[in-house]
């Protein structure tokens, strides 16, 4: 449908679109005021019904309308290159295989949590986590931070590592004592934008290493964290704020770090851009 303003229906012959040959730049002036209209209708249209949910419990804006969503993503890639991690480009995809990771997840807590013989309430008192969130977590219907997993892996007695997906079969068997890039394990924690990758290999050793990729606003959870053992690291790419005692610490890419595990710490990607770190976890001996 074509809109006409009613100064210009009035200039018209008939009151209808045209052109007006004693007019020929007013005509022209017409013909340009219409397309206005059509283009401005086009995007409203758009506006209305194109949404972006990259996001579903917060860790980005689930439901920006399209064009402040692509906007960002422009200014994203010109900083980044072609990687563009918080958005999916395939939503319904990305959200299919987030919630089989949930439930995977879930599962594993529940198979921990019973082999451990603690009760919900008992598993939410050992890690300070609500019983309603750990039900929620048990059955996938919820994806629990980096902070969350740590409280987790501490009251279960398992590292980080036992969480993540197993390796693909059709990889072939895994080195006792070396990684290769195509056999890491992974666990994506799409809502905190963080997907880890384990450089350590499966046999039994008490230092954790992992890749961390965090998506712009990524971060390891809502709160501080302390427990017993060390930790080091280094940035590979981007920005990292880490949160050391309550004080910040903006580290870029090639800058390090180590600190006791008793420390509060949390962290985060401030910046427009992905961060990727190499995160050292030793646990105290038991």
């Amino acid at each position: 449908m074509i809109l006409v303003s009613r100064s210009a229906a009035q200039r018209l012959p008939g009151g209808r679109p045209g052109l007006n040959a004693k007019l020929p730049y007013q005509a022209i002036f017409d013909l340009f005021e219409i397309l206005a209209l059509m283009f401005t209708l086009m995007e409203c249209s758009c506006q209305s019904s194109c949404f972006v949910p990259y996001d579903r419990h917060g860790g980005g804006p689930f439901g920006v309308q399209a064009s402040a969503a692509l906007q960002e993503r422009m200014r994203m890639k010109a900083r980044a290159g072609s990687t563009i991690l918080a958005t999916p480009t395939t939503p319904g995809a990305a959200r299919a295989d987030d919630s089989a990771s949930d439930q995977r997840l879930g599962e594993c807590v529940r198979l921990l949590r019973q082999r451990m013989e603690f009760s919900i309430q008992e598993l939410g008192r050992r890690t300070g986590l609500s019983t309603g969130m750990i039900s929620q977590l048990e059955r996938g219907l919820a994806t629990p931070s980096i902070r969350t997993l740590r409280l987790l892996s501490l009251a279960l007695q398992v590292p980080i590592s036992f969480f993540f997906e197993e390796r693909p079969a059709e990889r072939g068997p895994a080195p006792h004592y070396v990684v290769r890039r195509a056999q890491r394990r992974l666990l994506r924690l799409t809502p905190s934008g963080v997907l880890k990758e384990s450089l350590a290999p499966d046999a039994p050793g008490r230092m954790e290493m992992y890749e961390l990729t965090l998506s712009p606003g990524g971060s390891s959870g809502a709160d501080f964290v302390k427990h017993q053992g060390e930790k080091a690291g280094y940035v590979l790419a981007g920005t990292l704020r880490l949160w050391l005692d309550h004080e910040a610490h903006l580290l870029e890419e090639g800058d390090t770090f180590r600190f006791p595990s008793t420390v509060p710490h949390m962290f985060d990607n401030p910046t427009a851009s992905p961060t990727r770190i190499v995160w050292i976890t030793v646990p105290t001996a038991p």
